[in-house]
């Protein structure tokens, strides 16, 4: 069923079904990008996705349980304003 939601057990998220399909990947625009393929056709099995954005402290429990962090937070250019809490 398209759009079937479920509340996920492990912290109670609302997640709603992705149907499973295709599309066309890659560069479409003949931009050249060193890295871009020809376009090609991707399928994908259906899953669930959550309906809202995790947030920073969702995240910070995920990496507690898990030991999975990302390099991203060191790579993001920041307003001199803007300062990143580390826990």
């Amino acid at each position: 069923m398209t759009g079937e939601r479920i509340s996920w057990e492990r912290d109670g998220l609302e997640m709603v079904l992705i149907p499973a399909g295709s599309f066309e990947m890659e560069d479409h625009f003949n931009e050249e990008s060193t890295d871009a393929q020809p376009v090609h056709t991707v399928e994908l099995v259906e899953f669930y996705m959550d309906v809202t954005a995790m947030t920073n402290a969702q995240y910070e429990v995920f990496v507690q349980h898990t030991g999975v962090e990302t390099a991203v937070l060191d790579e993001i250019y920041l307003p001199s304003r803007l300062t990143i809490n580390r826990w």
